[in-house]
Parts: structure tokens; C-alpha cells; sequence
């Protein structure tokens, strides 16, 4: 096993744009979504960048948004800082590692990441902006989770495309029932 973190991370479709879908309701939910710093990926990746910046369609509340990243991640307790004074939050700033330096200087209202300093904090709170950070790993697997399953599934069966004929078979065998589908004839052990 290998773990392609940060380029699972900053890839279009990764980790950043799974969290941006969850906390903004989905791409339909935004006005717009843009890379915070591009990495200039190979051919096909070039738009891949570390962090991503939300502008909402419809502004919400931090209640609301945090409500979001808990049921995304699957988490009850979050670490929040509430810096709107009541305002209702835009624009957003995320990144699935620790967003700290990739924040600076940027005009946003939330800044929604895996791992913020203490005094990164409570710069961004005196200036007004709210905080989310969930622990790295509940960021990271929450992505795998959500997405491998799927992925996997899709592979196995693009590799052996007969598996649940042939298993439906053995389970049917001796049963005097016929399986549903397929002969496995051909690819047999191929993978």
C-alpha cells in the first residue's frame, strides 16, 4: 500500500473538492469554485491545486455549515471558532491539510481545514472569519470512504465481470435453482 496523500488531496475531483461539495451543498450550490495555489499537474491534472475558495449561491450560518461537515465526515464534535458576529457566511476557504500558510491574505468569511495553529486561530477570529478544523484523518478517510467503495466495485467488475454469476452459481449448485446471469465462460481467473 502507498498513500498519494497531498496529490489525492489537491487533484480536481479529490479530497478539497469532495469537501467543498459537502459543506456548500454541491457545485450547483456555488457561485464559484477556484484552486487557491495550482500545482501544474501532469497532462490532464493542470487545474490541480492545493485548497479551494467557495463563493455560496446563498449564504449560511456557521450553524448550518458545520451541520454540513458533520454529516459529511460522520463526526458529532467539531473544533469551531466563531469569528461572523452573526454574519452569515459566502465565502469559504478550505483545504484537507493544514491550511494555515495557504490561507494568508485571502478575503474570505470560513476557512474550513484539517489542522490550524493556535495562533493562526486567533488571528483569523479577531479579523472576523470563522473557523472549522476537523482532525486530518477524518478528512482524508472520509474521501476513501466515500469514494473507494464505488471505485473498487467499478474496477472488479470492469476486471472480472462474471464474479456474481459465478458465485450466484455456487450458491444456486445443488439447490436445483439456476443462477440469474452470465456463464463466467473465458474469464475465469483473469484479472
Amino acid at each position: 500500500m502507498y498513500s498519494p496523500h497531498t496529490a489525492v488531496d489537491a487533484t480536481i475531483g479529490g479530497v478539497n473538492d469532495w469537501l467543498a461539495d459537502g459543506i456548500s451543498g454541491g457545485d450547483g450550490e456555488e457561485v464559484r469554485r477556484e484552486v487557491i495555489q495550482k500545482v501544474g499537474g501532469p497532462e490532464g491534472f493542470e487545474e490541480s491545486g492545493m485548497g479551494r475558495m467557495l463563493v455560496l449561491k446563498e449564504p449560511a450560518t456557521l450553524e448550518v455549515l458545520v451541520e454540513r461537515v458533520k454529516k459529511q465526515l460522520g463526526m458529532e464534535r467539531l473544533m469551531v471558532a466563531d469569528g461572523s458576529g452573526g454574519r452569515k457566511i459566502g465565502r469559504v476557504a478550505l483545504c484537507a491539510g493544514s491550511g494555515g500558510s495557504l490561507f494568508k491574505g485571502l478575503d474570505v468569511d470560513l476557512l474550513y481545514t484539517g489542522e490550524l495553529s493556535h495562533h493562526e486561530a486567533l488571528a483569523a477570529k479577531e479579523k472576523g472569519i470563522s473557523i472549522i478544523s476537523c482532525e486530518l484523518p477524518s478528512l482524508s478517510c472520509g474521501v476513501l470512504l466515500a469514494n473507494s467503495q464505488r471505485r473498487l466495485s467499478y474496477e472488479y467488475r470492469e476486471r472480472v465481470p462474471d464474479y456474481r454469476h459465478e458465485a450466484e452459481a455456487q450458491r444456486c449448485a445443488g439447490t436445483g435453482m439456476e443462477a440469474s446471469g452470465g456463464s463466467g465462460e473465458g474469464r475465469k481467473g483473469r484479472l
